[in-house]
């Protein structure tokens, strides 16, 4: 029941946002976190995922940062995979847009690790960060042994939506 709950609050709350109205889709997430205590921890994750990608459309960086530092802290408490993989992507294309390199490149790592965590579009978009990262550092090598990955990966499993985007990404 939490998970539908939470989906429809961030359809709702991306719904404000994309109308223009950005003060009403923060509260509506805000509210939601603040209604109760921790009812459950996925749902709570889940709505700070969607407030990070709130304030990412929005180009708040700050509180992109703040929002995927507390979705960290609650994924950490409760051991949620899925939500540490998400904050740490988060923080990694926070810190990228920030130029704090070295910050986004031990996020982004993470999301990179294992593609079956992240999972799909997530783990691709880390790994193109991540290589951006690494070409700002002048690590061309690297920036294309990750994007190599990516269509490795693509191949494995067959998706041909992360393989198209990595032969663009690559060009």
């Amino acid at each position: 029941a939490y998970g539908a709950r939470g989906f429809a609050i961030i359809l709702l709350a991306g719904s404000y946002q994309m109308n223009g109205d950005i003060v009403r889709a923060r509260e509506v997430l805000y509210s939601a976190l603040g209604d109760q205590p921790l009812l459950s921890s996925s749902y709570h994750c889940r709505l700070l995922q969607g407030l990070c990608f709130i304030h990412w459309m929005e180009s708040d960086l700050a509180s992109l940062k703040h929002a995927a530092i507390r979705c960290l802290e609650v994924a950490t408490e409760f051991k949620q995979l899925d939500s540490y993989v998400f904050a740490k992507y988060f923080l990694g294309i926070c810190c990228y847009q920030l130029n704090d390199l070295d910050e986004a490149e031990q996020g982004l790592g993470t999301v990179v690790e294992d593609p079956f965590v992240a999972r799909g579009m997530i783990y691709a978009q880390g790994a193109f960060a991540l290589a951006l990262c690494y070409t700002a550092q002048n690590r061309n090598e690297d920036a294309l042994k990750v994007v190599e990955q990516v269509l490795d990966h693509s191949f494995k499993t067959n998706n041909q939506a992360i393989l198209r985007s990595a032969k663009g990404f690559e060009a």
